[in-house]
């Protein structure tokens, strides 16, 4: 199964919609129809660095 098809299934078996999902995840509602679409997914921050790491 696809991630985009995971994520949709999931989200829709708990009752959340687009709108929602974004807001939890801090992306736009397009990056979710995007990801469930199969589109390019979202791009997500980096990590943080260790502290002292460059």
């Amino acid at each position: 199964m696809a991630l985009g098809q995971a994520v949709h299934d999931r989200r829709t078996a708990l009752g959340v919609d687009h709108a929602a999902l974004a807001e939890r995840a801090g992306l736009t509602v397009a990056d979710v129809e995007r990801l469930e679409g199969g589109g390019t997914p979202p791009a997500f921050p980096p990590p943080p660095r260790p502290h002292g790491r460059p």
